[in-house]
């Protein structure tokens, strides 16, 4: 009869939830505080342990499990998620956290993978305590599908890293002033962006109207927000556009009528659509350790997020960054 120690059974499953939660932000592109992995990592050890006690069985099923997995992922992540759902709505959050669970399952199912391709390969090594009691020995096909499982996870973990890697050197830290209000945001710099004013011909500056309201006056916000109520009153759902009408009313009688500005687009899910923009006082981009000061230029104020996973909230087109 074989034993399994308390104390090294809680430091294997610390391990293995602390080096799965790593990879998680990895894949999902979101950051998370080392204090935050670890106390993650120790509600899994600490769950493992319970598997050692037969009273607890029911607590430890494949549905069971996968709930648990998903606690701990939202421990680990709960800023990260709760910084997209307020940057791209509640839907932006859910998919954060989508994202940090497929890394995580994804994984387990590797190590899993690794796990079988050892039984395979030393068909002598010693039962491994925990689950695996259970695994039997995997034949030339369940040796093969782990071992693609393995390399699909890895890949995927990869090709994602490196579109967030690409995806921080595009974005710039951005922020826009009008007197004594600023906004902060972050911006992506898009090529395919070439709007311009078409009566100063300034470059244009698209923003999501989340991340720009503290700077509108607040019957330009009404508009905005009355069809967003109406969609959903519970704020879920895709909220249409505000009427172009009632904004050209509101605007007529504004202290901000001079600033406004109409841009016609073709793009952003519109064939042939139309954007209320305005001239800030400033738009100051950070980027490469400079301030790059712009003042000829219109922020286009669009009504739905520009990324789903709250990545970014503006788009800037990139003969911004070239100016003095």
């Amino acid at each position: 009869m074989g034993y399994v120690y308390g104390d090294l059974w809680f430091s294997l499953n610390f391990t293995v939830d602390l080096g799965l939660l790593w990879l998680a932000g990895r894949a999902a592109g979101l950051r998370t505080s080392p204090g935050r992995l670890v106390l993650a990592a120790a509600l899994g050890g600490t769950y493992g342990l319970g598997y050692l006690l037969p009273d607890l069985g029911p607590f430890y099923s494949p549905g069971a499990i996968g709930l648990f997995s998903l606690f701990i992922v939202g421990v680990a992540f709960a800023p990260a998620v709760a910084a997209a759902g307020r940057a791209g709505g509640p839907w932006a959050g859910v998919g954060a956290l989508t994202r940090a669970a497929a890394g995580f399952y994804l994984g387990g199912l590797s190590m899993a993978g690794g796990v079988l391709a050892a039984q395979q390969l030393e068909s002598r090594l010693p039962a491994t305590p925990g689950w695996l009691w259970s695994l039997p020995a995997p034949g030339v096909a369940s040796l093969l599908g782990a071992l693609a499982v393995t390399a699909g996870a890895i890949g995927l973990v990869r090709h994602v890293a490196g579109r967030r890697r690409w995806l921080e050197q595009a974005l710039v830290p951005t922020e826009v002033v009008v007197g004594a209000h600023r906004a902060t945001l972050r911006a992506l710099v898009d090529t395919g962006n070439m709007l311009r004013d078409p009566l100063s011909r300034a470059p244009v500056v698209i923003v999501s109207y989340p991340a720009i309201r503290n700077l509108l006056p607040p019957d330009i916000c009404a508009v905005y927000e009355e069809p967003r109520r109406a969609a959903s009153p519970a704020g879920r759902g895709e909220a249409p556009g505000p009427d172009l009408g009632q904004l050209a009313a509101v605007l007529s009688a504004s202290r901000w009528g001079t600033r406004f500005r109409v841009v016609p687009f073709q793009s952003l899910g519109a064939a042939n659509g139309l954007l209320l923009g305005f001239r800030p006082d400033l738009v100051v981009l950070r980027e490469g350790g400079r301030d790059v000061r712009v003042r000829d230029v219109v922020v286009c104020v669009h009504h739905r997020p520009l990324s789903v996973a709250g990545e970014y909230e503006a788009l800037v087109p990139p003969e911004l960054l070239e100016a003095a």
